[in-house]
């Protein structure tokens, strides 16, 4: 892997008027121009001729393997904590929050009684106790992520924002999303084998690496998507309508209510 590669994390905090969600998308095109670098210098030094090239330069491919696992994972956390994050903001009230959530907070409030009760605070104080312990919800679900599968994405964006099944929407003419859970399942096996062996089960192509990171970019879109109409049901507010701005204005606005 080249040495200046370097995954870009986090939606951008600038004034720019452009959906903020729209972002991940942005981040996520930017991270995968990496994985182009190494492909374009596998073409450089192995010439133009399909295949994986002479060994001493498979390793590019290999890298780029590992490189697209990382922009996906990357890809995940951060718009797994932006949507968390958005229900803390425009939500108005905790009912839409996920039960696991609000039973993490009034388990570290100590409520020994029905942990729903814990939720029934005054005015805003419910957002003002998940804005305290915002951490451990955080912690417990995204930081932990590690292998990004199906499984485990659907999990996530369940039992942090509410959102069930969030894989059903790799669904797209000809493919199932069964089909798609299975190819993200197989990049990831193919990335294991040569993150913990150096070396893929078999051999990754050109032609292996540039379907694989046209795939990755297309879930990735499929799930900006789903989690937008997600966060737009739950709270009335269109992520699409809200800039970095906007939303750092109204963060402040609830911390004051």
């Amino acid at each position: 892997m080249s040495s200046q590669a370097k995954i870009v994390r986090g939606a951008p905090r600038t004034n720019q008027p452009f959906p903020l969600y729209r972002a991940f998308v942005t981040l996520m095109k930017e991270n995968m121009a990496e994985v182009r670098k190494l492909l374009d210098i596998h073409v450089e030094r192995g010439g133009s001729r399909p295949g994986r090239g002479a060994p001493e330069i498979q390793v590019l491919l290999n890298a780029g393997i590992v490189l697209l696992a990382a922009c996906w994972e990357a890809f995940v956390e951060d718009l797994a904590e932006f949507a968390f994050d958005y229900l803390l903001v425009y939500s108005r009230s905790p009912d839409v929050l996920p039960g696991k959530i609000k039973a993490l907070v009034a388990d570290e409030l100590g409520c020994h009684l029905d942990k729903r009760e814990a939720w029934k605070l005054a005015g805003n104080g419910w957002r003002l106790q998940l804005e305290k312990y915002r951490a451990l919800p955080v912690d417990k679900y995204i930081r932990r992520l590690h292998t990004p599968d199906s499984r485990r994405v659907d999990s996530l964006f369940e039992e942090l924002v509410g959102l069930p099944s969030v894989s059903a929407s790799w669904k797209r003419r000809g493919v199932s999303a069964a089909k798609a859970r299975k190819k993200l399942a197989r990049m990831l096996q193919i990335r294991g084998a040569i993150a913990h062996r150096a070396k893929a089960e078999a051999s990754v192509t050109r032609t292996t690496l540039r379907t694989y990171a046209a795939f990755i970019f297309k879930i990735a879109f499929s799930t900006t998507e789903s989690v937008r109409k997600h966060l737009t049901s739950v709270t009335g507010v269109d992520p699409w309508n809200v800039s970095p701005n906007r939303m750092s204005k109204d963060t402040r606005k609830t911390k004051r209510t």
